[in-house]
């Protein structure tokens, strides 16, 4: 199952340029030969800015169409895997029979984001989605693509501490309906 969900993602991602948000990882990549070069300088120029808002958008597409991939797969599951998250459910709603459902979603969000799709797309060379290596650019977007999964399963908004994804919070929030849609089902 997650060989056929995360391949595309991979062969999607070769395809596509560097998506890098992050300003510091933008500015560590810089030139020590380019104009006006300052190594002082943590500041991201307007070039920069704007390659990072293009990234931004273009992360956010894919990781939707990712996503929706996610979605619509759920009869493919592996039914060791659904028997299990049904078991799990029901023991969550016996344990906590007060919980609105809405919160039980995001046990089912730990175990199946957290546990089993997450690190197969953070690390898909580790759960034998791929063989062989792929470029850096592509690991970096694999593992945005896994905080934003990650962050949506929680129900989480990304903060302070990684301002440079704040931008993706509308993903979070267009698709949360969504997620619960899937873990009712």
């Amino acid at each position: 199952y997650r060989r056929q969900l995360i391949r595309p993602l991979i062969a999607q991602l070769s395809s596509a340029t560097d998506l890098e948000i992050d300003p510091i990882q933008i500015i560590k990549r810089r030139s020590p030969d380019s104009p006006g070069h300052d190594p002082l300088n943590f500041d991201p120029t307007q070039a920069e800015k704007e390659t990072m808002a293009q990234n931004l958008i273009h992360l956010r597409v894919i990781a939707q169409t990712f996503f929706e991939s996610i979605a619509s797969t759920i009869n493919k599951l592996p039914s060791l895997l659904t028997e299990f998250l049904a078991l799990f459910t029901k023991r969550v709603t016996i344990r906590f029979p007060k919980l609105p459902p809405t919160e039980s979603y995001s046990f089912l969000g730990a175990i199946l984001f957290l546990r089993y799709i997450c690190p197969a797309v953070a690390t898909p060379t580790h759960f034998g989605v791929v063989k062989t290596p792929y470029d850096p650019h592509v690991g970096r977007a694999l593992i945005l693509i896994s905080k934003m999964l990650q962050n949506l399963a929680n129900e989480g908004k990304f903060g302070d501490k990684e301002r440079h994804m704040l931008g993706l919070n509308t993903f979070i929030v267009q698709n949360r309906f969504t997620l619960r849609s899937y873990f009712r089902h």
